[in-house]
């Protein structure tokens, strides 16, 4: 599979089936991981195309999404697998509501 960082697709990498999508990009993600664990949300990136190409939501994410309204095409990127097969996935980050340590921003 393919993931693609943005949407005019000049960053792209393969993805092996139930790999994270953090260990592919390691430091060449432009979004910002603190918690690695779903809780802080500064990873919520929307998922422009490919949704289905992506493992299901983890508990952590089910519980930002009814917490912190984590949209239906938005995922917390910590928290992503992939499923595989040869489909493409475009990530973009959102703007986030959140700091790093998981308090609301305005």
């Amino acid at each position: 599979m393919t993931i693609v960082l943005n949407i005019d697709r000049t960053k792209q990498v393969h993805v092996d089936q139930g790999e994270y999508i953090p260990s592919v990009f390691a430091g060449d993600l432009n979004i910002f991981m603190r918690c690695r664990g779903g809780g802080c949300g500064a990873c919520k990136t929307q998922v422009v195309e490919g949704l289905d190409e992506l493992a299901a939501p983890t508990r952590n994410e089910e519980y930002y999404r009814e917490n912190r309204g984590l949209e239906p095409d938005q995922r917390l990127l910590c928290q992503v697998r992939c499923r595989g097969g040869e489909g493409t996935v475009v990530i973009a980050p959102v703007k986030r509501e959140y700091d790093a340590l998981g308090r609301k921003i305005g």
